[in-house]
């Protein structure tokens, strides 16, 4: 007997959802902008991981496509570059971070950040 039902067991079921996630994300609010695109001013952060982040947007951005943001955290502005691997009309988009393009500097004051959020 299986745990999960499928499609196949129940019609009109929808499968079961399979987290992709490979870090938690926690929820926040952080000012950011997004550069190379025609969104102007800030936008914010809604959660964050080490490897993903959701940014609210009323704004269309294309699925897959590289993106250039700036977060502030702590004070201090961080260049994150990633790709956009989920679309939500009217809400904003899902971000996968490219955590080998980001700075030393990006990458610890990211994983302080995060970990103080966990203490908080």
């Amino acid at each position: 007997m299986s745990l999960f039902h499928t499609a196949a067991d129940k019609p009109g079921m929808a499968p079961p959802y399979r987290e992709r996630r490979k870090h938690l994300r926690r929820p926040v609010v952080l000012n950011c902008r997004i550069e190379g695109t025609t969104i102007t001013g800030p936008l914010q952060l809604t959660d964050l991981s080490e490897s993903g982040c959701f940014i609210a947007t009323s704004h269309p951005l294309e699925l897959d496509s590289q993106v250039t943001l700036f977060v502030t955290l702590a004070g201090d502005e961080i260049r994150v570059i990633g790709r956009v691997v989920r679309v939500q009309p009217g809400r904003g988009v899902g971000v996968e971070i490219n955590v080998n393009l980001l700075s030393q500097y990006a990458r610890l004051a990211l994983e302080d950040f995060l970990r103080q959020s966990l203490s908080a």
